[in-house]
Order: C-alpha cells, then sequence, then structure tokens
C-alpha cells in the first residue's frame, strides 16, 4: 500500500462502519488537531498515528495494510458475523461482550 492509500483506507473503514471521522477520533484517542491535520495535509502518516487508529478500529495493523479479506476466507459466515458486530461496538461494549463469550467458553469447558 503506498502512503497516499492510507487516507482511503481510513474513509473506508470509517464508511463500512458509518462512522464520522469525529467517531474514529473518539475511538482512537487521537487529538482532533493531529488528525485533521494529518488527513488534510496527505503528509506521510507516522505509525504510531496509524497504530491508533487502528486500535480505534479494533483492528490490527495486518488487517489495516490487508489488499483483500482473503486471510478470513476460512471464516464462517457466523465467525464473520461476529467479527463485523464486534468491531462497530465501542471499546467498552466490545470489553463486556468479549468478557461475556469468556466466561460462556468456560461454563461449556466444566460442563
Amino acid at each position: 500500500m503506498r502512503y497516499d492509500q492510507i487516507y482511503d483506507r481510513i474513509n473506508s473503514l470509517c464508511e463500512e462502519r458509518g462512522w464520522s471521522q469525529y467517531k474514529l477520533i473518539h475511538e482512537s484517542g487521537i487529538p482532533q488537531s493531529s488528525f485533521y491535520n494529518m488527513m488534510d495535509r496527505h503528509s506521510i502518516p507516522q505509525l504510531d498515528m496509524i497504530q491508533r487508529i487502528c486500535d480505534g478500529f479494533n483492528i490490527t495493523l495486518a488487517e489495516f495494510f490487508a489488499d483483500n479479506d482473503a486471510e478470513y476466507e476460512e471464516l464462517s459466515k457466523d465467525d464473520l458475523l461476529f467479527l463485523h458486530i464486534s468491531r462497530n461496538l465501542n471499546a467498552n461494549s466490545r470489553d463486556r461482550a468479549l468478557s461475556y463469550m469468556q466466561a460462556l467458553q468456560d461454563m461449556q469447558q466444566n460442563e
């Protein structure tokens, strides 16, 4: 991915989630002025800024830079649905959902 494609990727991920850039700024904890300066200038973004954006989207750097969804070919429709839903939750709700799923797994292992 060329550095100028990073901005298209950020906009695409926002669009997929129905997020505004403001929502991404809130989820990632990036200062608003830093984010808009980066987006407006289309300068080469620093890796730590991209990592914070990935954290906001709840994705890895590898997922951010992936050219396609080939890595998810082996996932079932239910797996993809879980992934899609979790990515659209805020950090607090995502943590609660994960805790719930872990508790379910623990109960299942104890049966």
